[in-house]
């Protein structure tokens, strides 16, 4: 088995960077909306719009969410993979020593 340790390493940065970009663009969407709903906007349209954004702010919490749990388990797999190698050389080479290889 091959795992390309530094594309799985820049796969998890690359998601971190997603989740990042994503909050960021999020805060932005959110205050405006926000500042719409809670402040200027009145009357039924405006309730209207409560459930709805009640459910937009579940979901983007879902992606985050799910982002967040991808990037962690990127990394670890990363970590693992790279341990486990480490591991695998040294047994490699501690029976190469005792073989007289």
């Amino acid at each position: 088995m091959h795992a390309d340790l530094a594309a799985i390493r820049s796969a998890s940065r690359d998601i971190s960077d997603a989740h990042t970009a994503i909050t960021e663009e999020w805060r932005t969407l959110a205050d405006s909306a926000e500042q719409l709903f809670g402040g200027t906007w009145r009357g039924y349209a405006a309730k209207s719009y409560t459930e709805p954004w009640g459910e937009c702010r579940r979901g983007y919490q879902d992606i985050l969410d799910s982002l967040q749990f991808l990037g962690e388990s990127v990394a670890k797999a990363a970590e693992s993979y790279s341990k486990q190698e480490r591991a695998n050389t040294e047994d490699i080479a501690s029976v190469t020593v005792k073989l007289n290889l």
